[in-house]
């Protein structure tokens, strides 16, 4: 895949606390963002690149945004591990030399363990380097270098 779902689309994925999730996608609309769909702790927005910093910058309800890499139906385990080795480049996404970590929320999903749907995308990503050179990144779960939410 040469290109990323966030980049092609301009899509992201807002994550709030509580039940803020009206009351965040409100205020990102206002810095410019167009909703697309609220789900609980979060929902989806389209936004050009300046309204994107707005909303980083000036949102006071927003506790993170997540620019997705791919997005796929999932309804298995097995298709979670196959789809992420498949739809994306893992080597070509960040070096060997640097550790990485994953945060997983599988709320209203047929996969009902969100630390196992982590420890899957992490297998996979592992089993992805090995496959191109041989090695695995290190994996951490506080100080990664690079961090990615499975959702």
């Amino acid at each position: 895949m040469n290109e990323y779902e966030y980049l092609r689309e301009q899509r992201y994925f807002a994550i709030v606390t509580g039940s803020l999730e009206r009351h965040a996608a409100d205020e990102a609309a206002g810095l410019g963002a167009r909703i697309l769909q609220t789900v609980p702790r979060g929902f989806s927005f389209c936004c050009d690149q300046a309204a994107l910093y707005r909303i980083i910058i000036s949102s006071r309800l927003i506790q993170r945004v997540l620019a997705p890499l791919v997005s796929f139906v999932c309804h298995t385990e097995k298709q979670l591990y196959k789809k992420s080795r498949e739809l994306i480049d893992w080597p070509g996404l960040f070096p060997v030399e640097k550790t990485f970590g994953i945060q997983s929320n599988v709320s209203g999903s047929k996969i009902t363990h969100s630390l196992y749907a982590g420890q899957l995308l992490k297998d996979a990503i592992c089993d992805s380097f090995r496959e191109q050179g041989g090695q695995r990144p290190n994996f951490s779960t506080r100080d990664a270098d690079v961090f990615f939410n499975c959702i």
